[in-house]
């Protein structure tokens, strides 16, 4: 991130632009792991929806739905970061965070009420 900076007080836009292109490389990478993992998660509940009640698994495709916004809020988010007009007024930003602390918010509540589910379904067995 440093790097970044500099490049951009530069003012040099070669390297700015490489800047920008290793930003964005790096956030690939990240949001690369994220998607696994997600997709990792929907595997490993694929078992417990074959025997769960239908509310838990309503839960878990809400849970689904709402990490996956999460996760595409916090990449547009990035994407931005990575453009000239942020580093011109970071004020820009405010609406991309806004929709990512409110998706996150989602996902605690929605795994919360899928949590209180599980919990109600075992103490049933």
């Amino acid at each position: 991130m440093p790097d970044f900076l500099a490049a951009f007080a530069s003012g040099d836009k070669d390297r700015i632009s490489l800047a920008i292109k290793l930003f964005s490389e790096t956030n690939n990478e990240i949001f690369h792991g994220l998607y696994e993992d997600l997709n990792r998660l929907k595997a490993e509940t694929h078992g417990l929806r074959l025997v769960s009640s239908d509310e838990l698994d309503s839960l878990l495709n809400e849970l689904d739905a709402v990490m996956t916004n999460s996760i595409n809020c916090t990449s547009e988010m990035l994407q931005f970061m990575s453009k000239p007009e942020f580093w011109q007024d970071q004020k820009l930003l405010n609406p991309y965070q806004e929709n990512v602390e409110r998706s996150a918010r989602e996902v605690e509540l929605v795994h919360s009420r899928v949590k209180k589910q599980m919990k109600a379904e075992l103490d049933e067995i």
